[in-house]
């Protein structure tokens, strides 16, 4: 009978305690007992009981690693896409301030190139006009139009 196994069953220690105090005030659930069986039904209710509590502590512990695995991947995940989304808004606002800054430059630059043009224009016309060659040419007010061609 040593090597009988019992069924497993979900004994709660109140249920424990509740029959073994049956057994000390010597009246026993079981009509024909004698104290040996007494004790190897107790033995073994507290064997399943240990057991169970091994059983119920695994499972306690393999389902807080889990958890907190799930909670690392959703950590990850979150961080992977917002650092993504990120840096393609970071590429996109980077792309139209260059844009801005080329195109503002170009505009410059074509602002400046015209205002040179208009000077050339002015100093050949005054020389056709004086009838005089070039280096002997005066431009009236020339400090007033030269500023704007100065930077270039």
């Amino acid at each position: 009978m040593a090597d009988r196994k019992l069924a497993p069953t979900k004994t709660t220690r109140a249920e424990l305690d509740d029959d073994s105090e049956l057994e000390h005030d010597g009246h026993s659930a079981s009509c024909t007992s004698t104290p040996e069986a007494d004790k190897t039904n107790t033995s073994d209710k507290v064997t399943i009981a240990n057991s169970e509590n091994q059983k119920v502590g695994f499972l306690r512990f393999t389902l807080l690693l889990v958890l907190v695995g799930l909670a690392a991947a959703a950590a990850f995940a979150a961080f992977h896409f917002s650092s993504a989304k990120e840096k393609d808004d970071f590429e996109t606002y980077a792309t139209e301030q260059c844009t801005k800054v080329v195109s503002t430059f170009e505009e410059s630059a074509k602002r400046r190139l015209e205002a040179i043009e208009s000077l050339v224009l002015s100093i050949s016309s005054n020389a056709a006009a004086q009838n005089r060659p070039w280096p002997f040419v005066s431009v009236p007010d020339f400090v007033s139009i030269t500023p704007a061609c100065t930077w270039f």
